[in-house]
């Protein structure tokens, strides 16, 4: 078998690092054995695993190692030199590895054998996310926690705020390696994520205390201790923040934490605590803080019985609940972004000791108590509180925090396993009105601004409520203009153009647009824009009145279908995530062309003209009263640039940074073009037959009245339904350019049935026809955007893939949408000139160029597999060792 990996050099120069370890396929014989490389310079593990995924499926490999866990160099025959670990086959069991697992095994073999340069390969894929960064944010992590998957949804609202830190996620399970699951989870916060690092088997970072290093060497705690100062050290972090994966920390605590480092020191703080209600001596203080006096001797009243368990007949959120009303805390939480500096600082030592499941500390001073004499019997806590005496630096705590530690670990494992899971999605059905619930407003956040289903619902709602009103005349509006002022079959398509021929203009400039004002700006205005064209033209009636306000409503979608493009570009990330978020996209919008015509139909018919778009730009208004309570529920923060870094770029920036040398003119590649005249000819297409089709129903059909014609012209919408939802699934199976030449080529088929009435019965031609062309639509459209956005991305050089998404989609989202409006255009203009004449032969002249285009889409392979395609130096992975790799006999080798 042979498989191919891109190469480039990491960032400064580094040389390539070869990783060999010995595999077999699960269902191959056992003595069938390969050597996998990995050339970590040239890619990530993760890259590596899910080519490796995708090229071989199954459910992962075989390990010949013996023992997978061990480090004992002399049980795994390796050679290993500072440029290469070859690791041999090994006597004794295999080990079968899911491919989640053997992403984990890649790194845990380079912590446990090559420390020197594991640290190095684990951060090369944040390189570009790892700027001026002063604290250091650690998450220890072990298996079966679920409690931490609130800590990453607390790091997005921070990193709007302050972004002078980096996340380090410490693990020691291999299906805690999980990057892919991290990036989904920060979303937009990603360039918060500084990597992952394993800390299981042996301590990596013995320097900090070679002693406790040499007789703790696999505990996994302290591996994670030692871990943190190295990275640390290496990042030139001045502060850490340590978390346990049991500590739950509302962006506002978590946010005044991190940035309380410089205030901490000036108020000569030896360590900095949150408030929490389990913990010493933060217990007394939180109830203090937040609780009343009942509530208090409540508290205090179940942990003098409970004999150091946990309490058994209540919990401190029932104490904190308001007994009136269960869907509000009682608790007074403060404005969530109050300026640092309401510290408590312990001058005169009254607290002895101080527990450390989660706490801010200078790095040097951490150096200091790793390296006591004293350290370190059972962990670390009893050494950081010796050395806060010594020193006089006293404990300091932050008294705008409000943080949650349960403790469960009292009742073992397999409850607070249990627990935890269900307390997790109890948090997060509460998050962020736990936190944020200081007036009534905030509740309202909960609802329109929640993450990613609340962009999803945005963003697809707009989308269904404007196809629904543009094509909402097509049943009705040509046989009314001819009857109420004579307009021509020409000039009707006239008017049917001159909607998409402004949003083509406008979309030429939409992209500078989108980056001065914002996409969510940009939408709301679009939106608020076609309700008032879309109220003119029905109160119009005249042929000028109706030109003007359809070029009005061109300009509106011009905002609308960008931003929206933009926005579902930017925020599904995930691999295979926008392609589902696409076929969304195309199922409302069916929806929309569904229901559009067919009420439309229906309203004419019992309202006349104007009631359909009375009552649809009612709906408009309605959905941006919505929009834009959702913006008002973000909260934003005055004189935030002065928290940012001056050299911010690309992620480090976030959502709110743009480049603005990423243009149309950058993007429009020879391929990216060819790509966006698959859009031209879907909407070009029907765009010929749309104005046309009412009085061509009615000669070929007989006599039906509007609402039957509005139902023909909506089935189409139905198979493109369908098969928009299937391609997702399909691209698992095939290629992007499969798809889009093979719905090519059924839309062709669909044009020729529409043409062919007679040489086909009429009814049969002529629902044929539009079924399979909104099969072909469904199946070539789906894609295209998706492939575009992978295109553009593929030209930036030295880009990670996310920040390079974030960069283009404005800029492709305009050269989509333009393409899509020129073929609407153009569609009407030449169908009206043309098929009038000979509706017969037209449609199979579009059925030929459809498939002589199909053609072209496919030779010319403009679409990508399901990921970047890279025009690098390709070099070998997977082949026989020797092949690869220098003779390890060579002298060479041994320098």
């Amino acid at each position: 078998m042979s498989l191919t990996t891109v190469h480039f050099l990491l960032a400064g120069g580094v040389g390539a690092f070869w990783l060999t370890v010995p595999v077999s396929l699960p269902e191959a014989d056992e003595t069938d054995v390969w050597d996998l490389t990995w050339n970590t310079s040239a890619e990530s593990a993760e890259s590596l695993v899910n080519r490796l995924e995708k090229s071989l499926g199954g459910q992962g490999l075989r390990l010949h190692f013996g023992n997978l866990e061990s480090s004992d160099e002399t049980a795994i025959p390796m050679v290993t030199t500072p440029d290469f670990l070859i690791m041999r086959e090994a006597v004794g069991p295999t080990t079968f590895l899911t491919w989640s697992q053997f992403l984990g095994s890649m790194y845990m073999q380079l912590a446990n054998f090559r420390p020197d340069v594991a640290l190095r390969i684990e951060l090369a894929p944040y390189r570009d996310a790892q700027a001026v960064a002063t604290t250091g944010l650690f998450l220890l992590q072990s298996p079966n926690t679920v409690i931490w998957h609130i800590l990453p949804r607390a790091i997005q609202d921070v990193w709007s705020y302050f972004r002078q830190f980096r996340l380090h996620v410490l693990v020691h399970g291999l299906e805690d390696f999980a990057p892919q699951l991290w990036r989904r989870a920060l979303g937009s916060a990603l360039g918060a994520l500084g990597g992952l690092h394993w800390c299981g088997s042996v301590n990596r970072a013995p320097k900090f205390n070679r002693r406790l290093a040499e007789s703790r060497n696999t505990d996994n705690y302290f591996n994670k201790v030692f871990m943190m100062l190295a990275i640390a050290e290496h990042q030139h972090f001045q502060w850490i923040l340590s978390v346990d994966d049991d500590v739950f920390l509302p962006p506002a605590s978590l946010m005044s934490l991190l940035r309380s480092g410089p205030m901490a020191d000036e108020r000569g703080c030896g360590v900095l605590l949150p408030l929490t209600q389990n913990g010493i001596p933060s217990t007394e203080t939180f109830a203090r803080s937040w609780l009343s006096e009942m509530d208090r001797a409540e508290l205090f009243r179940c942990f003098s019985q409970s004999s150091g368990q946990f309490c058994t007949d209540g919990s401190l959120m029932q104490n904190c609940w308001n007994a009136t009303d269960d869907s509000i805390p009682a608790v007074p939480v403060p404005d969530p972004w109050d300026e640092a500096g309401n510290i408590m600082v312990d001058s005169e030592f009254q607290y002895p000791y101080f527990a450390n499941n989660v706490f801010l500390m200078r790095f040097d001073r951490y150096v200091r108590v790793m390296a006591h004499p004293d350290c370190c019997q059972g962990t670390d806590e009893r050494a950081m509180n010796q050395v806060l005496q010594e020193e006089r630096a006293p404990l300091c705590m932050d008294l705008q925090t409000f943080g949650l530690h349960p403790a469960w670990g009292n009742f073992g494992q397999t409850m607070k396993n249990a627990v935890e899971l269900q307390t997790s999605e109890l948090m997060k059905d509460l998050f962020p009105a736990q936190w944020f619930a200081k007036k009534d407003r905030h509740m309202l956040c909960v609802v329109f601004w929640g993450g990613r289903g609340v962009v999803l619902v945005t963003c697809l709602g707009a989308y269904f409520l404007s196809m629904a009103m543009i094509y909402q005349m097509s049943p009705f509006f040509e046989v009314y203009a001819r009857k109420s002022c004579g307009a021509s079959s020409l000039t009707v398509g006239f008017i049917f153009a001159a909607m998409p021929m402004s949003s083509f203009v406008g979309n030429l400039g939409m992209d500078g647009m989108i980056r001065r004002f914002g996409v969510e700006v940009m939408m709301n205005v679009g939106l608020i824009l076609l309700a008032a064209s879309s109220l003119g033209f029905g109160l119009s009636q005249n042929v000028t009145g109706w030109l003007c306000w359809r070029s009005m409503q061109g300009f509106a979608t011009a905002p609308i279908y960008t931003s929206i493009s933009t926005r579902l570009a930017r925020t599904f990330t995930g691999e295979g995530e926008f392609h589902r978020v696409v076929g969304l996209q195309e199922v409302c919008g069916n929806v929309g062309v569904t229901l559009g015509p067919l009420l439309g139909g229906m309203l004419f018919q019992y309202g006349g003209f104007s009631l359909p778009f009375i009552v649809s730009a009612g709906l408009h208004l309605l959905f941006v009263g919505i929009s834009l309570l959702s913006i008002c529920c973000k909260e934003t923060k005055s004189g935030s640039e002065e928290a940012e870094p001056s050299d911010a770029h690309g992620l480090e920036a976030g959502p709110i940074s743009e480049d603005p040398t990423v243009t149309i003119c950058s993007v429009a590649t020879v391929r990216l073009l060819l790509l966006s005249g698959i859009s031209t000819l879907c909407l070009g297409v029907w765009g010929a037959f749309e104005p046309l089709l009412a009085d061509h129903f009615v000669k070929i059909l007989g006599h039906i009245d509007h609402t039957f014609i509005g139902f023909l012209m909506s089935l189409s919408a139905v198979p493109s339904t369908f098969a928009a939802m299937a391609v997702p699934s399909l691209l698992r199976c095939v290629r992007a350019k499969w798809l889009m030449a093979g719905g090519l080529v059924i839309y062709g088929f669909g044009s020729f049935s529409m043409g062919s009435w007679e040489l086909l019965s009429p009814w049969a031609s002529q629902i044929g026809g539009l079924l399979l062309i909104g099969c072909g639509w469904g199946l070539c459209w789906t894609p295209v955007l998706p492939s575009m956005v992978e295109a553009a991305v593929a030209q930036l050089k030295d880009t990670p893939a996310d920040q390079g998404r974030h960069a283009v989609s404005p800029a492709v989202s305009s050269v989509f949408n333009a393409s899509a409006a020129l073929g609407e255009a153009v569609g009407p203009l030449m169908g009206t000139w043309l098929l009038p004449k000979n509706f017969q032969l037209g449609p199979k002249v579009i059925a030929i160029f459809l498939v002589v285009y199909a053609a072209c889409t496919y030779f010319s392979d403009p679409g990508s597999e399901k990921g970047i395609e890279l025009q690098t130096e390709q070099l070998p992975t997977q082949t026989r060792l020797r092949s690869v790799l220098p003779n390890p006999e060579n002298p060479e080798l041994e320098g």
